[in-house]
C-alpha cells in the first residue's frame, strides 16, 4: 500500500478481474524480437515531439509507451465515427469518463465488490482512477488480471484536466507484474 494511503482509498491497478486461462496477447513469448526493438526506438522518439498524434489533442508523456494517440489504438477506432477526430470529442466520453455521478457509482460498485468502505469526500485521485477504468471498460470491455492497455495521451490529459492532482504528480502507466 502506498505511503499515506488509507484502506478505503482507491488504488491504481488493484481491482483486476481474473485472466482467462491460457490466454495471451503475445503470439510468440520468446525474447525481444527485431520488431520489439524497433517499437522501443519509436517510443523513445515520441518523447521529443507529438508528430505521432493525429487527433491534435495529445501531448508528450513521461514515457514513450504512454505517447499514444487514440486514432492509432486497437479497440478505439470503432468509437471514432466519421468526422470525429479525437475520442475525447465523442459525446459518450464526457458521460462515461468525466461525469462525477457516473464515476461515483463506479467507485461505489468497486468498493462494494471488494467490501471496502468508500472514503468521503472523494478525492480527485479516486475520480481520476475511476475515469481511467471507465475508459478501458468503454473501449475494450473486460481485459483480465494482468492485462493492461495504455490509455491514449489525449484521454489521460482530458481526465487529468478534469480531476487534477494538487502537486501535479501522477503515477503513469505500469506494466503488469506477472
Amino acid at each position: 500500500m502506498a505511503v499515506g494511503a488509507s484502506d478505503s482509498e482507491v488504488m491504481p491497478y488493484r481491482f483486476e478481474p481474473a485472466s482467462v486461462s491460457g490466454y495471451s496477447d503475445n503470439e510468440d513469448d520468446s525474447s525481444e524480437s527485431e520488431t520489439d526493438i524497433r517499437e522501443q526506438a519509436s517510443f523513445t522518439e515520441r518523447l521529443v515531439t507529438t508528430n505521432w498524434c493525429t487527433c491534435a489533442k495529445c501531448t508528450t508523456m513521461p514515457s514513450g509507451i504512454e505517447c499514444q494517440c487514440c486514432r492509432e489504438m486497437d479497440g478505439i477506432e470503432q468509437r471514432l465515427s466519421e468526422g470525429l477526430h479525437c475520442i475525447t470529442d465523442h459525446e459518450q466520453f464526457e458521460v462515461v469518463c468525466l461525469n462525477r455521478d457516473v464515476l461515483y457509482t463506479a467507485l461505489v460498485m468497486m468498493n462494494s465488490v471488494r467490501s471496502d468502505p468508500l472514503s468521503i469526500p472523494i478525492r480527485n485521485r479516486s475520480y481520476r482512477l475511476a475515469a481511467y477504468r471507465q475508459f478501458i471498460y468503454w473501449t475494450h470491455n473486460k481485459l483480465g488480471k494482468g492485462v493492461r492497455k495504455v490509455i491514449p495521451s489525449c484521454v489521460v490529459m482530458a481526465i487529468r484536466q478534469e480531476f487534477p492532482e494538487v502537486d501535479n504528480r501522477y503515477t503513469g502507466f505500469k506494466i503488469a507484474d506477472l
